[in-house]
């Protein structure tokens, strides 16, 4: 049975918009203040560069995380409750990241690690007793 990925792309079309904003930041904070390349002495590009990294680096990771259990038949409960912590989580993240609040920050990286696992034991499990 093939599988349609809809909560695959639940969970980029939910992300699109983040993605778009950490590069639009980016974007306006070096056209305003001049700064071709790197940081130079700005804390606050160095730290919208940081939330746009954090993203692309978790993202990827976890989309194809969520599509091999998803392909797999994994329970559909179980994988939308997880797309949607770790959505929440990069949302958090992001915007603690933007504004210095560390409590948020602490909150949005557990809300982005948990799901990771989560979906880590998923794909074990898929293999060790479904595979």
């Amino acid at each position: 049975m093939f599988s349609s990925l809809v909560i695959t792309s639940f969970l980029v079309t939910a992300l699109c918009p983040l993605l778009a904003i950490l590069i639009f930041r980016i974007v306006r904070f070096r056209r305003t203040h001049k700064v071709a390349l790197g940081a130079g002495d700005h804390p606050e590009l160095l730290a919208r560069i940081r939330a746009h990294s954090n993203f692309t680096e978790t993202v990827p990771f976890f989309t194809i995380q969520l599509a091999l259990c998803e392909v797999q038949m994994a329970n559909t409960i179980l994988l939308m409750t997880l797309a949607t912590i770790f959505i929440l989580g990069r949302y958090t993240h992001a915007y603690a990241v933007s504004n210095g609040v560390l409590k948020l920050r602490v909150l949005g990286m557990v809300s982005t690690l948990m799901p990771i696992a989560g979906l880590f034991l998923t794909l074990t499990y898929l293999l060790m007793f479904k595979a």
